[in-house]
């Protein structure tokens, strides 16, 4: 009997940086590799490139790319 392959995920980090240099928000995401595997570069799969959206928003409203 085979073992199933174990699911391969890819993190996706979001991380706004100060002038500075501190990191003033950041945000994890995380997408199965076959759905990585499967888009077309350098295209993100729809759900990534909503939670960059999301993110890019919330950073703004939080004033994180200054004035």
């Amino acid at each position: 009997m085979s073992k199933p392959k174990p699911k391969s995920t890819v993190r996706i980090s979001f991380t706004v940086i100060d002038e500075s240099g501190e990191e003033t928000l950041n945000r994890d995401f995380f997408v199965p590799f076959e759905k990585i595997k499967s888009a077309r570069f350098p295209v993100l799969p729809d759900a990534a490139q909503d939670e960059a959206q999301k993110f890019h928003e919330a950073a703004v409203m939080m004033g994180c790319f200054g004035e």
